[in-house]
This record gives structure tokens, sequence and C-alpha cells, in this order.
């Protein structure tokens, strides 16, 4: 089992593309994100930014080769997106899952997604946020690496379905902002839909 930290990189312009914009290592294994963020996630519903706070994101192989990366923290916002994660030592083999999970490890929150949401008439800013959570991610993959070689696969975020189930008109309005938060009563429901958001790209 490998660790490593895995930072971010920051970008030029207002509204970073969906689109993978990053090259292979050399060598093993590149899980790039891409998401279309900030920008409209559904129907009066826009995005400002978004942050993830990963714990043990793990790449495994059908041999039971576990590639680690302890800690990650995913933004998107108008100047920043995440690095690609990057696993330069994977042992060759098949890697067919890959899970982590959402963790503010009592420290702060799991996730925060700010923006702008329209209810009735009225544009409002809106704010989720959860210290409380923890929320398990796992994907099936079919990533071959050969020995020397290196692979890369993106995996795609989409928060149309997390934040489309909230019903905004009952969430608390906090000073002017609408905010839904660990003591939500729909917090169980976003975290489940959250959980669902990510996504190996096709």
């Amino acid at each position: 089992m490998r660790f490593l930290l895995v930072g971010l990189v920051a970008c030029g312009g207002s509204s970073p593309p969906p689109a993978v914009d990053s090259t292979p290592a050399n060598a093993g294994l590149t899980f790039a994100w891409q998401a279309a963020l900030p920008g409209q996630v559904t129907t009066g519903v826009n995005v400002a930014s978004a942050r993830f706070a990963v714990e043990g994101f793990h790449a495994i192989s059908d041999a039971g080769n576990t590639e680690t990366v302890s800690h990650l923290s995913l933004v998107w916002d108008a100047t920043t997106r995440p690095a690609p994660v990057v696993l330069p030592d994977a042992a060759p083999g098949l890697y067919s899952r890959l899970s982590f999970k959402l963790d503010g490890d009592g420290l702060g929150d799991a996730y925060r997604i700010e923006g702008t949401v329209q209810v009735s008439s009225t544009v409002m800013p809106f704010r989720i946020h959860d210290r409380g959570g923890e929320i398990g991610c796992a994907l099936q993959i079919s990533t071959a690496l050969d020995p020397g070689g290196a692979a890369q696969l993106a995996l795609s975020l989409d928060l149309a379905n997390a934040i489309g189930g909230i019903d905004f008109t009952t969430v608390r309005n906090e000073n002017g902002t609408l905010e839904l938060d660990t003591d939500d009563l729909q917090i169980a429901a976003f975290r489940s839909r959250l959980a669902s958001a990510f996504s190996v790209a096709n």
C-alpha cells in the first residue's frame, strides 16, 4: 500500500471546461476529474463552487494490490479544478475497483457546495455543507496497467440529481442564504444521492 498527498491545480479563465485537460503520467495510473462546474447543474440551479474532502482513495487490482492516496481536496470554482490523481508506482495488473469516502474527519465539512437557486420567481444564494457526513463511494472500473506502462481513467461528477432532489422551499433561510446542513431533515437523502454523483466517465 502506497500513500501520496495530492494537491490542487489552478487554471485561468472564469469557467473551466468539463473535458479532461491533462496529460497521463509516463508510468502508473492516472485518474483525471471532469465536471461542468461552475455552471448550471439543473433548471434554476447554478453552482459557483464545490469542495469535497476525500479520505482513502483506493484503486484495487484483481490481484489484491491496493494503491492508496490518503487525502484529497477536490475543488471546482471560477479559477480552480482538481489535479489528476497520479499513482506512478502502481503495480501492473487489472484494476476493477475504486473506492473513496467524503469525510471532513471531524475537522471540517465533508463537502461544501455554493451557488444560486430560483425559488418561485426569486433567485437566492444557497449553501450545502455537512460536517457530520461520511459518504462512501464505490465504482467498478476496468483498467489494465502493463509493466512499465501508463493508464488513465476519467472520473465524472454530475450534481444534477443530487441537487435537483432538494426541496429548497423548506430549506432554512439563514440571513438571506438557503442553508442545507448536517441538521436538516433532507441531508440523509442528499448524502445518498451525492454518493451516486461520482461515476466513470464515458
